[in-house]
């Protein structure tokens, strides 16, 4: 919640990537990261879910009400695991965040202190559930970057820079992935005109080449290198052939 620049900038390019690939984006409606992570995937078209530590009746933070209705609207959801106006408190963030773990294929960790309930969430995810968990690493001297840098230095978080480091610990659970994304047959029969551009731009070139080069692709779609491999890894995600 109390995040810096950096990491607003981070939790918005990175919820705005997944979004766009068919992702739904589920952090817990709070403020800082979270607000910033729901209101990237709003933006760029996609689905997001709100897990709050409190009852529907009585949503926390108060001021997030509107931000709510807009992810409802959107064909999102707001879920809790409490009754209807039950009130928020410190304790119940903990339960909140088994629950975003359990519902999410992998956790990312965009900033996280020492000791915050983000540290919570990714420690149930990979010790409960057996998800990915990723940290993007902040400045070496920042408190509120300490924890994921704890998470990556004990081994249990993934250190991740880009949205290709992204797919890659993510093609580590390829089926799971891509039943998220859609059902199989759906995906098989319509991908190709539901294709992001830079996705169908790589698509035409691995058929123009006739073999996954990166270096070819690259250069041919005028993307970059690790753009390409993570258009590469979506496409073989979600089912697509490349000939």
């Amino acid at each position: 919640r109390a995040c810096t620049g950096y990491g607003l900038e981070q939790a918005d390019r990175f919820a705005g990537w997944l979004a766009e690939q068919g992702f739904t984006v589920v952090p817990g409606g709070a403020r800082g990261i979270d607000a910033a992570a729901h209101r990237a995937a709003l933006r760029h078209g996609g689905r997001t879910i709100a897990v709050l530590a409190g009852g529907l009746g009585l949503p926390y933070p108060p001021e997030h009400g509107p931000l709510f209705d807009a992810i409802v609207e959107a064909g999102g959801c707001v879920c809790s695991d409490f009754p209807t106006m039950f009130p928020s408190e410190a304790g119940l963030f903990p339960r909140r965040n088994r629950i975003i773990s359990g519902l999410s294929l992998g956790t990312l960790l965009v900033e996280a202190r020492r000791n915050s309930g983000a540290l919570i969430t990714g420690r149930l995810a990979a010790e409960d559930h057996g998800r990915e968990v990723m940290a993007v690493p902040g400045r070496a001297d920042s408190p509120a970057s300490a924890g994921c840098h704890r998470a990556i230095r004990e081994g249990w978080a993934s250190l991740v820079t880009c949205v290709a480091d992204v797919s890659e610990q993510l093609h580590a659970s390829p089926m799971l992935v891509a039943g998220a994304l859609r059902p199989a047959t759906e995906a098989r029969a319509s991908i190709p005109a539901m294709l992001p551009e830079p996705q169908r731009r790589v698509l035409a070139a691995i058929r123009q080449v006739g073999r996954v080069d990166y270096d070819q692709i690259a250069s041919a779609t005028g993307i970059g290198t690790a753009e390409a491999m993570a258009a590469v890894t979506m496409l073989e995600l979600s089912g697509v052939r490349f000939r």
